[in-house]
């Protein structure tokens, strides 16, 4: 039988003293003593016996009446029985204590087997979450990127709107410039109309840059917001994936 792994943490003198005191024992055995922490350090055999006797007794490994039929038994073929009741007992006792480790111990190989089986699984997992957690990261500075082009953009269209601003702020004095000198000049109609609608394709030129200038903002919010929708996404598949690979674990 190959060795155990299990392990346990480790219990304070203090802690087992009191977890023993608490072990309920039955109306025909002894009843266990108040177990102190120098019981403990210092055990006695009658105590040691007594333990392993009422830890026997809660697992339920043999029935009261037939732990004293199997001692009746076996005390019949000594000459002297009267001189071999405690052996016998203790012997009795040292049995079911190694039938009792022997279940636990296959119990646990049981366990690892299982363990072993699911392995594979997990390796799988473990490469799924892997794979998610780079496309998380991926997903991230793609998304960074775009903020930092969503912020460029929005510095770009203040600079633009700024510029609109301005031009028409010019535009206007230059109509009302125009308006003045057209009230005054009136020999070359002509090249003063010539000016005016250099002006308004001027105009309409900036216009539709800032048009232009509108419409790839909006295409690079709308980009942000589904690369952001699809990062929650992930996320969220990927807590449920690490919660799976924490249920297989245990």
């Amino acid at each position: 039988m190959a060795s155990s792994s299990y392990s346990f943490p480790a219990l304070t003198c203090k802690k087992i003293a009191t977890i023993l005191s608490e072990i309920p024992t039955l109306p025909s055995e002894p009843q266990l003593p108040n177990i102190t922490e120098q019981y403990l350090i210092k055990p006695t055999p009658e105590l040691v016996n007594l333990l392993y006797k009422t830890l026997l007794c809660n697992v339920d490994l043999v029935q009261a009446d037939d732990r004293g039929q199997l001692d009746f038994i076996t005390l019949r073929l000594f000459e002297n029985p009267d001189h071999h009741v405690y052996s016998v007992e203790v012997i009795n006792l040292l049995h079911k204590v190694k039938q009792l480790l022997a279940a636990l111990n296959m119990e646990i190989e049981e366990v690892q087997d299982e363990r072993e089986r699911e392995k594979p699984f997990v390796s799988v997992l473990d490469g799924k979450v892997k794979e998610l957690l780079r496309m998380i990261l991926d997903l991230n500075n793609y998304q960074m990127s775009l903020k930092s082009s969503f912020r460029a953009l929005r510095e770009k269209t203040k600079e633009i709107d700024e510029k609109i601003t301005t031009a028409n702020f010019t535009l206007s004095q230059l109509a009302q410039e125009n308006a003045k000198l057209q009230s005054k000049i009136v020999q070359s109609p002509e090249k003063l109309q010539g000016c005016l609608e250099q002006k308004k394709l001027i105009l309409d030129e900036m216009k539709n840059s800032e048009r232009s200038a509108m419409q790839s903002y909006e295409h690079k919010c709308t980009t942000l917001e589904v690369y952001s929708k699809a990062g929650m996404k992930m996320k969220k598949r990927l807590a449920k994936m690490q919660a799976i690979q924490e249920q297989v674990r245990l």
